[in-house]
């Protein structure tokens, strides 16, 4: 999966006529990350990365790969074969269905 933040990121900013520090005051995300993201940067902090998709109105499957939302969650050996995460990440399992 190629990652297209960069791309889809401008493309947004430009239909929905905002400026990067618009968007940075909607989203909680510094203005110099977002202007680094716009410019081939990529991102590696997940969380600023989803709440910018939350202000954009938008899946975090979409800013990232310019991709509708898939039925099936997308699974954490893509995103990390794809180099897109670096860092210490604390992960939570849930049990969400009794197994029968």
């Amino acid at each position: 999966m190629e990652l297209k933040l960069a791309k889809v990121l401008n493309r947004l900013i430009t239909k929905k006529r905002l400026s990067i520090k618009e968007l940075s005051e909607m989203s909680g995300v510094p203005s110099s990350t977002i202007h680094e993201w716009a410019n081939g940067r990529v991102p590696r902090d997940p969380i600023k990365t989803k709440k910018l998709a939350d202000a954009l109105e938008i899946s975090l499957n979409q800013l990232l790969f310019d991709e509708e939302d898939r039925k099936e969650p997308l699974q954490i050996e893509q995103i990390i074969k794809e180099d897109f995460v670096s860092g210490t990440f604390e992960i939570t399992i849930k049990k969400v269905k009794e197994r029968k």
